[in-house]
């Protein structure tokens, strides 16, 4: 979910639902410069609560009213379902560069699913790095959120998003760690997730844009601004 929010005040995201289940937190990058600020966030449901989903309807309970909010999502199968997320990361840039902005490398196994999501204070289009496949890139207002993910390759993958026209920008990391596999060797794992079994789980994230002045949130699960495109 995105929000572009010209006005200079406090917007808070203070839970967020689907199908009348709660979404879990996962992180968040805020960024702030010219009175204004981005932020994009990451919220997860499991198979558990996509089953008790009474319907498809994603609810976002805003503070105040959001000017300009947008959503998005993703389901994926293969998923851990007794540990969810695995390593995070966040970065911020208040200013055009770098560009592409990117995370901190993020620990994989080849069942896991690195996803990502990034914000930028201006229109444009994001383009995914280092071999991650775009989900979604769309303009909210005067800002642009985007999304991609990538497989688990076993080693380190770093989550980076370029954007045609940065002004300052906010990404998002994570890994969703896949369901063992058992004890074999590096050459013999497979490295697509063909055939494995499907537990989906949801993923959601938000990028907020607003104006200055607004205290950075604690990250607590019950707090957020915005989601990830994914």
């Amino acid at each position: 979910m995105g929000n572009n929010q010209e006005r200079a005040e406090v917007v808070r995201l203070t839970s967020l639902t689907y199908g009348g289940q709660a979404l879990t937190f996962v992180n968040r990058a805020q960024v702030e410069s010219s009175a204004v600020s981005e932020a994009v966030e990451i919220w997860v449901l499991n198979e558990a609560g996509i089953a008790a989903a009474t319907d498809s309807t994603l609810v976002p309970t805003w503070d105040i009213p959001a000017d300009d909010p947008g959503y998005s999502h993703a389901f994926f199968s293969g998923i851990n379902q007794a540990s969810v997320v695995g390593a995070t990361a966040i970065a911020t840039t208040p200013a055009a560069t770098p560009n592409p902005i990117t995370t901190a490398p993020l620990a994989t196994m080849v069942e896991d699913v690195v996803i990502t999501g990034a914000i930028n204070g201006q229109t444009g289009t994001y383009t995914p790095q280092n071999s991650f496949t775009l989900g979604t890139t769309e303009s909210l207002g005067s800002s642009t959120i985007g999304s991609a993910y990538k497989l688990g390759s076993g080693s380190s993958e770093t989550p980076s998003m370029s954007h045609s026209a940065p002004i300052r920008q906010a990404i998002a990391g994570v890994v969703l760690q896949g369901v063992p596999i058992g004890p074999t060797t590096t050459s013999s794992r497979p490295t697509t997730r063909t055939g494995r079994a499907s537990s989906p789980t949801r993923i959601r994230g938000t990028g907020n844009h607003r104006g200055a002045g607004h205290p950075e949130d604690s990250g607590a699960p019950s707090i957020g601004l915005g989601e990830i495109p994914c």
